[in-house]
């Protein structure tokens, strides 16, 4: 099962941590978590109760991926112009 939790900042993320802890550690014995990630720079107190949540629920990896601005667009194919703009997304199967 995959969890995303979404926070605006990093003192929204702890609030969270700090609410629920207690919660975690009640069902410790029914999950095993396996990794935690991040996507930008959590706090230094967001990140401790991060690394006590792994560590509480299966010693799980805790990463950090620095936030990224941007993306990278793939060149279109002939098939998604039509007319000059990009085509509808067309749903597939039955």
């Amino acid at each position: 099962m995959t969890v995303v939790a979404v926070h605006p900042d990093s003192a929204s993320l702890e609030l969270h941590l700090r609410i629920g802890g207690p919660e975690f550690r009640r069902m410790a014995d029914f999950i095993e978590l396996r990794s935690i990630e991040i996507y930008g720079t959590p706090g230094e107190t967001a990140r401790s109760l991060l690394d006590e949540k792994a560590r509480a629920l299966g010693n799980a990896r805790v990463t950090v991926h620095p936030r990224q601005a941007g993306f990278a667009r793939l060149p279109s194919s002939p098939a998604d112009d039509v007319d000059g703009r990009r085509a509808a997304h067309q749903p597939t199967g039955p």
